[in-house]
C-alpha cells in the first residue's frame, strides 16, 4: 500500500522504567520500538469508550470532525493519533513536529 493510502498502525504504549519486562519480550517476538515524542500542541478530543460498539460509533464521527475542525480552522495538523484507555478513547493531532510521530517505516517508504 502506497505511503499516502496507509491508514493506520497498531501498537501498545509501555512505560519504559516500569514495563522493562513486557519491552524484552516484545523484542524477543520482533515487535519494533518507537518512541512517542510528547506533544506540546495539538488538537485534542475524548470519547467514552464503554464497549466494543464505541469504537465503530468514535471512529465514524470523531475523525471526521475533528478533519473538520482543522480544515475551517486553516491548521496545519496531522497524523490523526487514538489512544484507547479503559473508559476512553483519546483523540490527538499534533500541530507541530509531525515527522517525529512517524513510525520509521514510513519515514524510509517515503523517502
Amino acid at each position: 500500500t502506497p505511503v499516502e493510502q496507509r491508514r493506520f498502525i497498531v501498537g501498545i504504549i509501555v512505560d519504559e522504567t516500569k514495563d522493562e519486562t513486557i519491552i524484552e519480550r516484545m523484542k524477543t517476538d520482533d515487535y519494533k520500538i518507537f518512541k512517542l515524542p510528547k506533544s506540546v500542541q495539538s488538537v485534542y478530543t475524548t470519547f467514552p469508550f464503554n464497549s466494543v460498539f464505541s469504537v465503530s460509533i468514535a471512529n465514524s464521527r470523531v475523525p471526521s470532525r475533528l478533519a473538520y475542525f482543522i480544515e475551517t480552522n486553516k491548521l496545519d495538523a496531522h497524523p490523526f493519533i487514538e489512544i484507547y484507555e479503559p473508559t476512553l478513547i483519546h483523540y490527538f493531532v499534533p500541530l507541530s513536529n509531525y515527522e517525529n510521530y512517524n513510525v520509521p517505516e514510513i519515514i524510509s517508504e517515503s523517502s
